[in-house]
């Protein structure tokens, strides 16, 4: 208000985590979920922050990160990212997506 605009921070390695208050989907466990991103991925991942998962590490590659989360939690989350985002561990949830987006691409068809 009153025409003053929030400058954001300036750019760090850090990243914008959101709450971390607990399972986003109960009945489902924790898991550790690894994902691999493209360019374009990082910078979605960045801006999308509605139901994204806590990153518990990221590794040095810069483009592999861990989450902590469930695997619906998951689903959710990175089925939006498309190919700018694929889950590489746990190895049922890497089916699971490749599942969904081969079913997707058969309605285009």
């Amino acid at each position: 208000w009153g025409g003053h605009t929030k400058k954001r921070p300036p750019h760090s390695s850090s990243v914008r985590q959101p709450p971390k208050s607990g399972a986003q989907f109960l009945g489902d466990r924790i898991s550790n979920i690894v994902v691999e991103f493209t360019d374009e991925g990082l910078k979605q991942f960045a801006s999308q922050m509605h139901l994204r998962p806590h990153v518990k590490k990221i590794r040095p590659d810069g483009h592999t990160y861990e989450f902590e989360c469930t695997s619906t939690q998951a689903i959710f989350y990175f089925r939006r990212l498309g190919a700018t985002a694929k889950i590489l561990k746990p190895a049922f949830l890497t089916r699971e997506m490749e599942k969904w987006f081969h079913n997707a691409a058969e309605h285009y068809k």
